[in-house]
């Protein structure tokens, strides 16, 4: 509790736009609502795939106006894939003065991220442990998933869309709920500067190179395309080979 109030002593009085929160979610294409309406007496029927399915992991960042940088790779991620988030995704999207905030994951804590990150001109700061109500991410990926368990995507390239067209519905009252949740959050009153967002940010995927990104991966070009394919575009470059 004690680090919990020094977190919201430390955001009283913040430039609330400058805050850039970033985190993890999982994705598949097996989600379908697990929830429904019927009338009295009756079943609700649905159905989803048994055994066989693809499943994502989506890294974004977001601001508190709803804006994202978002990367999608299939699969798990670990410290070398959110070390190339940073370096290809969330940096270009940064401003000089930004706060990254984060929780304590350990691929988070890299000396390597965080020197990534603060030669873009931002500095990073941690959440308290175990406080994810406090991360604003939150309520980004229950906005997301509501949508992509309604679409019911069931092949890789439709989740992908599924999660762009997602993205792009996120605004700032989704993010930071009411004016008293904020307030619970970051320990100040709702920043009147707040505004929808549009559509998420997007990085110019044609600077995205093979041989820069991931050397030691089999799967480089697979990482990019889905990366590239969220933020809007399928150029990922036309390199090859490994960076030594």
């Amino acid at each position: 509790m004690a680090q919990r109030e020094e977190w919201r002593q430390l955001t009283a009085g913040l430039d609330l736009s400058r805050l850039v929160f970033v985190d993890e979610t999982g994705a598949k294409t097996n989600m379908t609502r697990s929830h429904g309406r019927a009338e009295g007496g009756r079943r609700v029927v649905d159905a989803a795939p048994h055994g066989h399915w693809r499943t994502t992991t989506l890294l974004s960042s977001i601001r508190l106006d709803g804006s994202t940088a978002p990367m999608m790779i299939e699969g798990p991620t670990d410290a070398e894939v959110f070390r190339e988030y940073v370096r290809q995704v969330l940096v270009p999207s940064l401003r000089p003065g930004d706060i990254v905030v984060m929780d304590n994951l350990t691929p988070h804590k890299s000396a390597d991220v965080e020197e990534t990150i603060r030669a873009a001109g931002a500095d990073v700061w941690f959440l308290p442990p175990y406080s994810p109500d406090m991360n604003p991410a939150e309520q980004l990926w229950s906005k997301l998933k509501a949508f992509l368990r309604a679409l019911k995507a069931r092949t890789l390239d439709t989740l992908i869309d599924g999660v762009r067209d997602g993205l792009r519905l996120v605004t700032s009252s989704d993010v930071i709920g009411t004016g008293p949740r904020l307030q619970m959050l970051l320990g100040d009153p709702p920043s009147p500067t707040l505004r929808r967002a549009g559509p998420p940010a997007t990085v110019a995927c044609g600077s995205y190179r093979p041989t820069s990104c991931l050397p030691v991966k089999s799967d480089v070009h697979e990482v990019l395309r889905l990366a590239c394919m969220v933020n809007g575009s399928t150029d990922v470059g036309s390199s090859s080979g490994h960076e030594t």
